[in-house]
């Protein structure tokens, strides 16, 4: 059986992005998320600039289709990962 690798998270980072972010970065209403725009699980770090602030409908939509939120997000200028 393969197991599956723990991803750890700096919960502390993601806290004080979405203290300094309080709004969705998609679409300005109240953000009640902070998501990792590069998934832990694809090698993604916790980065501030692997951070987005999210409403939860943006955040929703966000795991729905990952690929069309990240072209989203790089058409509104906010992909900030290098």
């Amino acid at each position: 059986m393969i197991e599956k690798r723990k991803r750890i998270v700096d919960r502390q980072a993601m806290i004080d992005y979405g203290i300094e972010n309080p709004r969705c970065e998609v679409c300005n209403n109240v953000a009640v998320d902070v998501h990792h725009i590069v998934p832990k699980s694809q090698l993604g770090d916790d980065a501030p600039s692997n951070f987005i602030s999210l409403c939860r409908d943006c955040h929703t939509e966000a795991h729905k289709d990952k690929r069309k939120f990240q072209d989203n997000i790089k058409s509104l200028g906010l992909w900030n990962i290098e």
